[in-house]
């Protein structure tokens, strides 16, 4: 896993998961495990770099088992004068275990230009009796 995050204010930012009591997870904690029952919401906080117009995404996420949510957007702030540190922005990103199983969660921190700047994974197992989300296909004709 490779992580760069550029100043100060950014690389103290951790990952927050809300839901299973809460627990907070720092860049270099990827790859843990953790269990939440079905139709249990949480989420992930993640430092946006605004400065720089990194972007924050999903690329890895079985929907069957754990269902991304609507994300607000974040209030950003404007541009810091010259010589003062950026004010630290923090992107919450919900989701919900929606059918029993495991997934395995991958977040991708991306500069403008599309290059891969840090990424956080993260082990979600659901567990309990809820029904498992239909999933849809649609034909092409």
């Amino acid at each position: 896993m490779t992580s760069i995050l550029r100043s100060a204010p950014f690389a103290a930012a951790c990952f927050v998961l809300v839901g299973c009591g809460t627990e907070t997870f720092e860049i270099q904690d990827s790859g843990r495990t953790v269990t939440l029952d079905v139709e249990e919401e949480f989420e992930v906080h993640l430092p946006l770099d605004y400065t720089h117009g990194d972007k924050w995404s999903v690329k890895t996420l079985d929907q069957r088992v754990v269902k991304s949510l609507e994300a607000q957007e974040p209030e950003v702030p404007e541009a810091p004068a010259e010589g003062e540190e950026p004010e630290a922005v923090t992107l919450v990103l919900p989701f919900q275990c929606v059918a029993a199983g495991k997934t395995h969660m991958i977040l991708s921190e991306s500069d403008p230009d599309g290059r891969l700047v840090g990424t956080f994974n993260l082990d979600v197992q659901c567990k309990g009796d809820g029904a498992a989300v239909e999933e849809t296909e649609t034909a092409e004709e």
